[in-house]
């Protein structure tokens, strides 16, 4: 289970299996009874510094400090690398959203799948730049964190525009989540 001194980074769930990152080499962890207990469930994983989490109706997905991007089917029992084009930076979010899997990089920016991760599309055209933090999908709705700045896409990451109206452009921003 978890315990000692461990850095949980982030949180997902599926049904209901809640999973817990680890950005400490310690791997996922997983509950299925609210958090009451939790078992150790990183078979197959080949980084386990896991920086983020997300899932959809049949997948949990997982990023790494190491570029890697794992999905599995079968509730954590094990996982499988998907090809995702960073070799280096970690995976710095993962959100899920329409069908679509989106996947951010310190290293090289946002990129999108529309098969569950088998393919990726760069979306780092129109003002996003490749030093992505973090985005939330939300319908054709991107948001996403770059250089201390917000920006957003109407078109699924096709174009960006800053969103400035009522924030500090002096504030450092993080990760941002939409439910």
């Amino acid at each position: 289970g978890i315990g000692g001194d461990l850095l949980i980074h982030c949180f997902t769930s599926i049904g209901n299996a809640i999973f817990a990152g680890s950005a400490e080499s310690a791997g996922i962890f997983k509950s299925t009874d609210a958090g009451d207990t939790w078992q150790w469930s990183s078979n197959n994983l080949t980084d386990l510094d896991i920086w983020a989490l997300t899932a959809d109706e049949r997948y949990v997905y997982a990023g790494g400090h190491y570029g890697e991007v794992f999905r599995s089917g079968n509730l954590g029992v094990s996982w499988d690398s998907l090809p995702f084009p960073a070799s280096r930076g970690s995976i710095t979010s993962l959100s899920v959203d329409g069908g679509n899997l989106y996947a951010t990089s310190e290293a090289i920016g946002a990129y999108r799948s529309s098969d569950r991760g088998m393919t990726w599309t760069s979306l780092n055209n129109g003002g996003l730049g490749s030093d992505v933090s973090s985005l939330a999908a939300r319908g054709q709705y991107l948001f996403a964190v770059t250089n201390n700045r917000i920006m957003r896409s109407s078109n699924r990451g096709s174009s960006w525009s800053q969103c400035r109206t009522g924030l500090d452009t002096t504030t450092s921003y993080w990760p941002v989540a939409i439910h």
